[in-house]
């Protein structure tokens, strides 16, 4: 199968110099669409959009990736690029950021929801519009390798079931990844506490007034008091300038000195202000995302363990590796002791089964590996010919497994709750929702389309948001590609 030369004219499906022929979506002419009544006089002609909590995947100057929804980016969305897909002939489908150019704001007095073959859904107002892959073919050669594509454009009330959108499976992570975590930046510090210990502070001066020209030495003989009980000089994290949060920040980096943090002034326990992110950090968060709940100042993660001694083990280990202070409390409960790691955690991956996420711009491919062994460990099961099946009652939590799946090269599928349950359940599969009769697998790189299964109305009067991005192109919520009609 191939595109025709000139590739560019397949983005314009009323362009005059191609050649009639007629279009044949081989699973739209299987199924009877049943046509969407609406009101014209509720629909304003140029607004079209999402509601505030649909996503998108951006990318800072950094080169951190990570998914936003798009309300958030009202006052924020300049400088930054959204992702994509690339449209030449040749890459055509592989995932590209392009820059944002404008943002708009308006309303809808209703919304659509559209949900493809494999459970991916995006909900847009009517106006939206939507590439469709349209699939050209000689009515007695269904096996001639030239059968060639065309880019459809229509509005989000004219789809039909078994129209095909485009989805970009593979969303590529950050390619400028933190190796450490500075708890100060990451939590609310304000008015909590920042220490060194005093063994570290002998390596460079042996008293205040010892004149140096150690900028980390000065700061503490300036700003910080000695507490004799702890052996520690500290001071507030508020009393520092924007300078000296950033010197100690790179001291803490560097390793030499161990920057200590704690929220008491009177109780509680100093700790390093520096994570590592290591792989074994990530198999932590997959299992609390999967097992764990924030119990007043810890983590307590649930694993029998006289049913999975195996796993209850590898926690046990994991946590000595990672130093976190631990305790064990019936056969059930390991517990993480440390307030300061309970907020961190919370921060990172929220609490409650229903409000779980995945902190996505932290993630590279071995990472996300990590993560998902032991999520899937926790919170999954295998299916037949060793596929996956993930259990979550987050729908965020549902949205990102997607991405980290599809980023990790895998396809899935999900299947949303039951009148029974409140979990969504995201399955690996093999490439049967990517296939078309007397064709095979269709795909453009790392996009495939996939049909629409169907259209509903969501009555709600709501605001919706839309980018303007520089050709037209861009993701949303689990890679569905959309396109920007703003004037």
């Amino acid at each position: 199968m191939t595109f025709k030369n000139n590739f560019n004219q397949l983005y314009c499906s009323n362009n005059p110099n191609r050649k009639k022929k007629q279009p044949c979506n081989l699973l739209f002419q299987e199924q009877n669409s049943e046509k969407l009544k609406f009101n014209s006089r509720n629909l304003k002609k140029r607004e079209s959009g999402f509601p505030f909590d649909e996503e998108i995947i951006v990318k800072d100057l950094n080169g951190i990736v990570r998914k936003v929804q798009i309300g958030s980016m009202e006052n924020s969305w300049q400088g930054l690029k959204v992702l994509s897909i690339n449209k030449d002939e040749k890459q055509f489908g592989s995932p590209k950021f392009i820059p944002i150019k404008d943002f708009n704001k308006g309303e809808s007095s209703f919304l659509l929801k559209i949900r493809l073959a494999d459970g991916r859904q995006i909900i847009c107002s009517p106006n939206q519009i939507i590439p469709i892959l349209v699939i050209f073919i000689r009515i007695h050669a269904y096996n001639n390798p030239k059968n060639t594509w065309s880019i459809d454009y229509k509005k989000a009330q004219d789809i039909r079931n078994g129209d095909n959108m485009l989805v970009l499976h593979k969303i590529p992570f950050s390619s400028n990844v933190s190796y450490y975590l500075f708890i100060p930046r990451i939590l609310n510090w304000e008015n909590r506490w920042v220490g060194i210990h005093r063994k570290d502070y002998l390596k460079f001066s042996f008293r205040k007034n010892q004149k140096t020209e150690d900028p980390l030495i000065k700061l503490i003989n300036s700003k910080f008091q000695y507490s004799k009980p702890a052996k520690i000089y500290r001071t507030l994290w508020s009393n520092l300038s924007v300078s000296e949060k950033y010197l100690l920040e790179m001291e803490a980096r560097r390793n030499q000195v161990k920057i200590l943090v704690k929220i008491h002034e009177k109780v509680g326990y100093w700790y390093s202000s520096i994570i590592p992110l290591t792989n074994d950090f990530f198999r932590y968060l997959g299992w609390y995302v999967a097992e764990g709940s924030k119990d007043k100042n810890r983590i307590t993660i649930t694993q029998s363990k006289e049913k999975n001694y195996t796993n209850w083990q590898e926690i046990i280990n994991l946590l000595d590796n990672l130093n976190f202070p631990s305790s064990v409390s019936g056969e059930k409960s390991i517990r993480i002791n440390s307030n300061i790691l309970a907020k961190l955690t919370v921060k990172l991956c929220s609490k409650l089964a229903q409000n779980k996420k995945i902190p996505f711009e932290l993630f590279n491919i071995e990472r996300a590996n990590a993560f998902l062994d032991a999520y899937y460990k926790g919170d999954g099961c295998q299916k037949t010919a060793g596929l996956k099946k993930f259990t979550t009652a987050s729908q965020q939590l549902k949205n990102d497994l997607v991405s980290i799946l599809g980023a990790t090269g895998y396809y899935c599928s999900i299947w949303y709750p039951s009148p029974s349950d409140n979990c969504y359940r995201i399955t690996e599969i093999n490439d049967k929702h990517y296939r078309r009769k007397f064709m095979g697998l269709i795909k453009f790189n790392s996009t495939t389309p996939l049909r629409v299964k169907y259209v509903k109305i969501i009555e709600k009067n709501l605001e919706i948001f839309n980018l303007k991005t520089e050709h037209g192109w861009f993701v949303s919520t689990n890679g569905i590609l959309i396109y920007n009609n703003l004037p």
